[in-house]
């Protein structure tokens, strides 16, 4: 049942990363994922223990019974983790949504793959939770969303008055730039040096 879980959650692994606007500047293509060192290893299960402690108590277990999915999964989570890192960088307001979002739907993907082996008597309420889940991550993408509209609105309101500067300043910048080219092209060019005429030698003939 825990490797059940374990195959569902990497299936529908949190991607709430893939699901974010990301600006001209900063696309790129996506990195060739690590490899799993003992570091990473280390570093993701703390993220796990940190943020989602039924998700580091699966994957305990899991390790126990199949080392190839445990690897998998870990590998899974550490990318996850280095992308959220990476957002905290580039901005801190949009990396406490990413991560409120991953552990969200990390929730929502181990709670439905419980949801499938519960006994009946159970789901109703674990049905309830699911849904409560889905409606915080609803509310998480709107929120993301918000602040995507809102730095591209900063981006707008920035170029806007790049280009008022363009403008205002045309006649002085076209001033200067004629200047510019004037005083280089009337220059006095540096006269070439003569050229000596090699010393005789004493003693030789004219």
């Amino acid at each position: 049942m825990r490797i059940a879980l374990l195959s569902l959650f990497l299936a529908v692994a949190p991607n709430a990363l893939a699901q974010q606007s990301v600006p001209p500047k900063a696309a790129k293509l996506p990195p060739k994922a690590a490899p799993l060192t003992p570091d990473r290893e280390a570093a993701a299960l703390a993220f796990a223990k940190a943020n989602h402690s039924e998700l580091a108590e699966l994957l305990g277990n899991l390790k126990t019974m199949d080392e190839s999915q445990y690897k998998s999964a870990v590998s899974t989570l550490a990318s996850q983790a280095d992308q959220l890192a990476a957002v905290a960088k580039r901005d801190p307001d949009m990396h406490a949504v990413a991560l409120k979002e991953w552990k969200t739907q990390s929730r929502i993907s181990v709670l439905a793959a419980k949801i499938t082996h519960l006994d009946p008597s159970l789901k109703s309420s674990a049905s309830d939770e699911l849904r409560k889940l889905v409606e915080d991550q609803a509310g998480l993408r709107i929120a993301r969303k918000e602040l995507e509209v809102k730095r591209t609105a900063e981006q707008l309101r920035k170029s806007e008055e790049q280009l008022e500067k363009l403008r205002s300043d045309k006649d002085a910048w076209i001033a200067q730039q004629l200047k510019r080219w004037l005083r280089t092209k009337d220059r006095p060019r540096a006269k070439p040096k003569a050229t000596e005429t090699p010393s005789k030698k004493p003693g030789t003939n004219p």
